[in-house]
């Protein structure tokens, strides 16, 4: 846990760690950039995983992640798809805040599944950047959310 950086070793032994503004900042920016790199691998005509059947019936966040895990599964490199499933999950807090902070969550999903399931890469692509930048911007407010959550608003 202290490696992956879900806990933090204090004085009197480990805490959970807490998802700052920065920190959210920071995952999301690795969020796109190895989903970029999948969707590259994913682009090859000899990479291309059969697409895996979501769910359309689970609440956003897990739609999201379980989206985001057959995005990063959708190519051969087994290492890419570990990383990015790894910063995927580690994004699943703040993700069940999004559709507070953001109005447009659930038809941002409906966008990439759409783009995935058509293998549109140009558009899907797109779509994952303007997705993980609108989280970047928006950080603070999904930290402040997570922060009341946990008590320490």
């Amino acid at each position: 846990l202290d490696a992956e950086r879900l806990v933090r070793r204090e004085l009197h032994g480990y805490v959970i760690a807490r998802l700052s503004p920065a920190r959210l900042e920071h995952l999301y920016q690795l969020s796109g950039a190895l989903l970029d790199l999948s969707i590259d691998c994913a682009s090859r005509p000899d990479c291309i995983a059969p697409p895996q059947g979501m769910s359309r019936t689970a609440a956003y966040p897990d739609a999201m992640t379980e989206l985001l895990h057959e995005i990063a599964a959708g190519q051969a490199n087994h290492e890419l798809t570990a990383y990015a499933v790894g910063v995927t999950n580690r994004l699943l807090p703040a993700r069940r805040y999004e559709p507070l902070v953001f109005t447009e969550a659930t038809q941002d999903l409906e966008t990439i599944r759409s783009l995935w399931n058509r293998r549109t890469f140009d558009g899907l692509r797109v779509s994952l950047r303007a997705y993980h930048d609108s989280r970047i911007e928006r950080a603070d407010s999904l930290a402040r959310l997570l922060a009341a959550e946990a008590g320490d608003a």
